[in-house]
């Protein structure tokens, strides 16, 4: 067992860090709950719902991109499913990473 002074060792020494992280969870928590899916969100959606070979193909001819995404995105829906939360909560969990 862990004794509890490790724990608020860890909230004191590093309290900064947690509180810009929550900061930054707050900040991407805008929007997450919009209407519906703009443009971009769809077509994301629609190419990440393809067949797993299908997706890379389709992903080589019309996007620039790096399908890493994409790939995620494709995996995300078969645990989590297509709702617009659910696809835009990948995206948040990312930016609150990134923050």
């Amino acid at each position: 067992m862990i004794p509890t002074t490790v724990f608020k060792n860890f909230f004191v020494t590093h309290r900064w860090t947690l509180g810009l992280l929550l900061l930054g969870a707050f900040i991407q928590y805008q929007g997450l709950f919009d209407a519906s899916l703009n443009w971009d969100e769809a077509e994301t959606l629609a190419i990440a719902q393809l067949p797993f070979q299908e997706l890379f193909h389709v992903l080589s001819i019309r996007d620039f991109h790096p399908a890493a995404f994409h790939t995620l995105l494709h995996g995300w829906i078969q645990i989590w499913g297509n709702s617009d939360i659910s696809i835009r909560m990948l995206s948040w969990l990312f930016g609150v990473l990134v923050s």
